[in-house]
């Protein structure tokens, strides 16, 4: 089945570029096209899209009511938010309102695609280069904490989670399949199955997606093992 794609952009000589490139894979198609988020809302429903290609010329606070609107006008829609000058704030709330992506205007062509096919898989897609932003904004927050011997002490604000379910998390987050993380970890992949499911009743959440979300909003990173 194809992934049917809304392009929310003010520029239409970019959306009709951007549904050229879409129209060339075989599994995506451009179903409309909206001035802005507004216009998106209205049309979603409309055109029946699974994914919605936002471009961000707001601010935070507008996009992440976009997003929100978005969202519940389709059941299971995925928003993707392009964004020109991303923080740590903006990913955060955009996130926040449901967004399942974020990628730099700046990005090639091809992960536009990635990321709508990431997208519609159920998965979230951080921009590498929005990724490094988020990590950089986090971790001198991060320093100024007292670490014990338990580790630092954002770790106190998070749900009761084992040493070991923060790592598979933070595997999660960064995109690693249960294969990849039993590799890692040197266990067998039902261990790690086993281990998702506890973090989804203490976190509260119901798929990798909402995991993902979590562990961005936490600042829970692989970078927290790194030597």
């Amino acid at each position: 089945m194809k992934t049917k794609v809304l392009l929310a952009d003010g520029r239409k000589i970019l959306r009709e570029g951007l549904a050229l490139l879409l129209g060339r894979h075989a599994d995506l198609h451009v179903v409309g096209e909206a001035d802005d988020g507004q216009a998106a809302i209205r049309l979603v429903k409309a055109v029946a899209a699974h994914v919605v290609v936002l471009n961000s010329g707001l601010s935070t606070r507008t996009v992440a009511e976009q997003v929100k609107a978005l969202v519940a006008g389709r059941k299971g829609l995925r928003v993707i938010v392009v964004t020109l000058h991303p923080t740590v704030q903006f990913v955060r709330e955009t996130l926040a309102a449901g967004a399942a992506g974020c990628l730099a205007k700046d990005s090639a062509s091809q992960e536009l695609v990635e990321a709508i096919r990431a997208v519609a898989s159920g998965k979230l897609y951080i921009s590498p280069k929005i990724a490094d932003v988020v990590v950089a904004g986090l971790l001198p927050a991060q320093k100024r904490l007292p670490v014990t011997a338990a580790g630092p002490a954002i770790q106190a604000r998070a749900p009761a989670i084992s040493p070991r379910e923060r790592e598979i998390l933070a595997r999660i987050a960064d995109g690693q399949t249960t294969k990849e993380i039993a590799h890692a970890l040197k266990v067998g992949s039902k261990t790690v199955e086993t281990h998702r499911r506890r973090l989804m009743i203490k976190l509260n959440r119901h798929s990798v997606a909402e995991l993902t979300k979590y562990a961005v909003l936490e600042g829970i990173t692989s970078l927290e093992s790194a030597p």
